[in-house]
């Protein structure tokens, strides 16, 4: 763990209260938090809990700081606490991310991948995928890092010229898992592909906050271009769409953070999966709009 880092983060944080700067710093707490754990007996981190800490802290954001952040919770009672939806506002309206959060385990693989769900003969990647083509949006997997090979941390910091801490929360396309590391048997060993560290990292995961400042800077006809996603087969969401109350709560009301909701007016809302008893059931929805109250979502130096 780099002190000087942390404090470095730490003080940026202070001065330019962005999410940028707040989504860095839980990158590298998370990487020394489960580094932490792993070299101490008795101590246990799983990704629930991590994403439980990642909400709080955006509740805490969206109901005390300036910054353009709204937070939901699913009414259904069978939602999952480890399933998350990450709505990103881009030029042409929200685009929808449903999120499967997965945490590295000891050999430096994420060994529960291709995890199968126990009612069902899908695989959970196939329950993520198929949630996003009917709500037509695009499904990532939220990777949470540590990379217990010193050595190899050090050469992969000197290639890419900033300390690998920074992956401590990353992004992955689905797509991109599930064409390379199929949860398919190989005939030859009878066991599927497991993706390791170095497989994903640095050049095919992003940082959390990399991912959402790029989507943010450049052009969204680009960036779905370039993630080989068709127009054809998502959507991108209206303000009014989001914000329904049929099937979402909203953790930070408007009126709470300086808005006055308008009760008369009739807002649609999102078809969700929840209603044809889809096995992933996200449950909380975080939703980045580019502006509300003061502020902007992403400060550069």
């Amino acid at each position: 763990m780099s002190v000087d880092l942390l404090k470095e983060l730490i003080q940026q944080v202070l001065e330019k209260q962005d999410l940028y700067s707040f989504l860095q710093l839980y990158s590298v707490q998370t990487w020394n938090k489960i580094g932490f754990v792993r070299k101490r007996k008795g101590l246990r981190l799983n990704e629930t809990t991590i994403t439980q800490n990642l909400v709080f802290d955006f509740w805490q954001l969206a109901m005390a700081s300036k910054l353009p952040i709204e937070i939901y919770e699913s009414k259904n009672e069978k939602a999952h606490g480890n399933d998350l939806e990450i709505i990103i506002e881009t030029s042409k309206g929200f685009l929808m991310f449903p999120c499967q959060a997965k945490i590295i385990q000891r050999n430096n693989r994420y060994g529960t991948i291709h995890h199968k769900n126990k009612n069902s003969s899908l695989y959970q990647m196939d329950m993520l995928t198929n949630y996003a083509k009917q709500n037509k949006g695009i499904p990532v997997y939220l990777l949470y890092n540590f990379y217990s090979n010193h050595k190899r941390s050090c050469q992969i910091e000197e290639e890419i010229g900033f300390p690998l801490d920074y992956y401590g929360c990353s992004i992955v396309l689905a797509k991109y898992l599930k064409e390379h590391f199929p949860a398919s048997v190989k005939r030859e060993t009878r066991k599927a592909v497991i993706p390791s560290f170095e497989d994903l990292h640095p050049y095919i995961a992003s940082p959390l906050q990399n991912f959402i400042s790029g989507l943010l800077s450049c052009n969204v006809d680009t960036w779905l271009f370039e993630n080989e996603h068709s127009m054809d087969v998502i959507k991108f969401y209206t303000e009014e769409e989001l914000h329904s109350n049929e099937i979402w709560e909203d953790m930070a009301p408007l009126a709470s953070i300086g808005f006055v909701l308008d009760e008369d007016k009739e807002l649609a809302f999102i078809k969700s999966l929840n209603e044809k008893s889809t096995p992933f059931n996200p449950r909380f929805r975080i939703v980045l709009p580019i502006k509300r109250r003061q502020g902007v979502l992403i400060r550069y130096s």
